[in-house]
């Protein structure tokens, strides 16, 4: 360890207090000064302190423009690399100014050492004999680039040669040689901005690149992107060409490995979210800024209706008593974003007319949903753009034979009085003699369950809370109408800098995404009832009969239980092997089939036994829950299938992806695991673990096998273990 010479004695004693709390609070302390980092030798801090000596007035970080590196208003430097600059600065005790170039111009600047460092290179062979550079700091999705005049490419199919443009210099062509499935033609650019103008002029047909680019393209006009397939991500290093650099490189570079990724992690989003904030401020209006920066001066909040039966978009969860839904997910983005904090001001069973007057008088300034109908103009404000896109139906119970929109004249039709489908039934039916109205769609689906309606109208996003949510099946869309049901927050007519805020907002906010996994969720909340019955219904024999009843109604429901029970491992609820097989059989046959890439990561929790002869089995057990939910979230797409297929061992089948994107993942999902605490059943400190990963991949063909693939797959996960742990192995 290098010497503490030039800190003062009382500083030495704050750092060690900070390191004394951050290990009482379970977690590894972070460094403050790069001597605090584990591993350092005499000889590196020494060139760390040359350097220091050599450049007072700091180094300079180039970067090209991105969502990572842009101008903010006040014209500096913003996004990750400001917040990645300022803790270089602190962490080495010298200023690191970046700096945003042309990509032509950071190459160069580096090699001519006018640039000390840069956090934009992909790590080659070859650019690792020229430059020093650390481990990955940066995982970036590879996207294609295209007028946004033209659909998009089928990158599997194409039979035309595309005309792709890649950066002159740059890592990515090599990646997209190896791994496109459609012919293409190289064309080389200097610039971003010449890579527009090519596609503007038609002189390309695409641009490939990270998907951090779009920021830039975003000031040439008709540019779409497409996600890269197969899915391929670029990592970038921290790198310097300057030997007097070498050292804080180095130092760097074990600042990872001792737990630095966690807080590279941290300054990721911070980035992500001061990117976003940037662009929207950019957007808005002077009103617009003057209304948040003023609440979120005051901290005065913005009072919101919000509907309680209105599934997936707004409902109370009476189990978990609790708001839920797409409007608040999307709400609570934006306030990451600007800083607004929304207050819910009506209780949770306010019936829906209650909402509407609570927006119109200005009790509320918004609601979670408010549709746009004729009667409304002039009375309310909303953003140009919905927040989920449906259409109008007409349900009905799942027995009832289906209908054409003729039959419906004749039917009996559920309505949600003062909805906004009540007013297009009116419009489809004028004879409004078979219009029967209900005060919520709780009230209207029973009528319909019973029988006292044929079909209610609603939009078809309803269904999902009568058989998603509720759990009701038996229920079915009769009549899909091509009538727009679309969700948009509704707002007080007196509010025009709050809509224009949400209009702009919600475009920076992944609304498709947010509205997609919800409308896949499922609840379970079955069992948790069943459970509360089984005393009752063991109390009262002289029921019997009525019992075996039931069980009989249930059987079926009970037998597709048991079904997917025997597909989970019972302690993680992760598929177990024998689901994890059949599954892998399906996708390598598809692969097979379409030419696609497969990837295997084999996976194994480091010292478990240990862990269990320290803390106990049910610690152990514990532990593995934990794992599961930190590994399944880790995978995010939800193409990848994660199974625990052993003890402490896992698997996770990748599919489109290829070696070296699932290295990656791999890496990923490595370091979200070292990153995560553990709860500790005793009362203790969080517990810590590390994980093993082997990882092979393949484009499959009629003469390759699935177990070969798990046998590399096993050799790279002892090769991992054998090489210390904790680390991930290719094949």
């Amino acid at each position: 360890m290098a010497p503490r010479d030039h800190l003062s004695p009382i500083l030495f004693v704050l750092l060690l207090l900070c390191a004394a709390q951050a290990a009482a609070a379970g977690a590894p302390p972070r460094p403050v000064y790069y001597t605090d980092i584990p591993g350092i030798t005499r000889k590196e801090a020494d060139g760390v302190e040359r350097l220091k000596r050599l450049r007072p007035e700091g180094l300079t970080y180039a970067m090209i423009y991105s969502d990572a590196s842009f101008i903010d208003a006040n014209g500096e430097v913003g996004g990750f690399s400001r917040i990645f600059c300022k803790e270089l600065s602190g962490l080495f005790g010298i200023s690191v100014i970046p700096r945003v170039v042309e990509w032509s111009d950071l190459v160069a600047g580096l090699d001519s050492r006018a640039f000390d460092l840069s956090g934009d290179l992909t790590a080659t062979p070859q650019r690792r004999e020229k430059y020093r550079m650390s481990s990955p700091i940066m995982e970036r999705e590879i996207m294609v680039f295209r007028s946004a005049g033209r659909p998009a490419f089928d990158l599997i199919n194409e039979t035309v040669p595309l005309r792709c443009g890649f950066l002159k210099g740059g890592a990515i062509y090599d990646r997209v040689r190896a791994t496109l499935a459609v012919p293409f033609t190289a064309v080389f650019v200097d610039s971003i901005r010449e890579a527009a103008e090519a596609i503007q002029n038609g002189a390309i047909d695409a641009f490939v690149s990270e998907g951090r680019m779009d920021s830039l393209f975003e000031t040439h006009e008709g540019i779409a992107h497409q996600e890269y397939y197969p899915l391929l991500y670029s990592s970038v290093s921290l790198s310097s060409a300057n030997p007097e650099v070498f050292p804080l490189i180095d130092v760097f570079q074990k600042y990872l490995d001792s737990g630095g990724m966690r807080r590279m992690a941290e300054m990721h989003a911070e980035g992500v979210t001061e990117y976003l904030r940037h662009k929207l401020l950019s957007q808005l209006s002077e009103e617009e800024k003057k209304y948040v920066e003023d609440h979120v001066a005051t901290g005065r909040s913005i009072p919101l209706a919000a509907e309680h039966d209105n599934y997936p978009a707004s409902f109370y969860n009476e189990r978990e008593e609790r708001w839920q839904g797409i409007a608040h997910d999307i709400l609570a983005e934006i306030t990451r974003i600007t800083g607004l904090r929304f207050e819910i001001v009506n209780a949770p069973d306010a019936p829906w007319l209650s909402l509407r007057k609570m927006v119109e008088d200005g009790r509320a300034a918004m609601a979670t949903e408010l549709m746009p109908t004729k009667s409304r103009q002039g009375r309310f404000l909303w953003p140009r753009s919905p927040y989920m896109t449906s259409n109008c139906a007409l349900l009905s119970r799942a027995a009832t034979p289906n209908m054409t929109i003729h039959q419906a004249l004749g039917a009996r039709v559920g309505l949600i009085r003062g909805n906004a489908h009540e007013e297009t039934f009116l419009q489809l039916f004028p004879d409004r003699s078979n219009g029967v109205a209900y005060a919520n769609s709780m009230e209207a689906f029973e009528a319909l369950e019973k029988g006292e309606v044929d079909l209610v109208m609603a939009n078809e996003n309803l269904l999902l809370s009568i058989t998603h949510y509720s759990e009701r099946p038996g229920f079915k869309v009769n009549i899909p109408l091509t009538l727009p049901g679309n969700s948009y927050f509704g707002c007080n007519i007196n509010e025009p800098a709050l809509c224009g805020i949400l209009d702009k907002a919600q475009r920076l906010v992944d609304c498709s995404g947010i509205a997609e996994q919800w409308k896949r969720k499922t609840f379970d909340y079955g069992k948790k009832l069943a459970q509360t019955r089984i005393p009752y219904l063991f109390s009262i024999s002289a029921l019997l009969v009525i019992v075996l009843g039931l069980l009989l109604a249930l059987s079926k429901k009970k037998e597709g239980l048991s079904r997917r029970l025997s597909r989970l491992d019972h302690l993680t609820r992760l598929p177990n092997r024998r689901h994890f097989d059949e599954q892998m059989r399906e996708a390598w046959d598809k692969a097979v089939k379409e030419r696609m890439y497969l990837s295997l990561l084999a996976i194994d929790i480091d010292h478990f036994k240990r862990l269990n002869d320290t803390y106990g089995h049910p610690q152990g057990d514990a532990v593995l829950r934990e794992f599961a939910g930190v590994f399944e979230n880790a995978a995010k797409r939800h193409t990848d299938i994660v199974a625990r297929t052993g003890g402490e061992e896992f698997s996770a089948l990748l599919t489109n992806t290829d070696p070296e994107g699932a290295f990656l993942m791999a890496e990923k999902i490595r370091a979200a695991v070292e990153a995560a605490p553990m709860r500790n059943s005793k009362g203790g400190p969080p517990i810590f673990i590390t994980i093993s990963i082997g990882v092979a991949g393949i484009k499959p063909g009629p003469c390759d096998s699935i177990e070969d693939v798990t046998a590399r797959a096993d050799r790279a996960l002892y090769e991992a273990k054998q090489n210390g742990r904790n680390r991930v192995h290719a094949a």
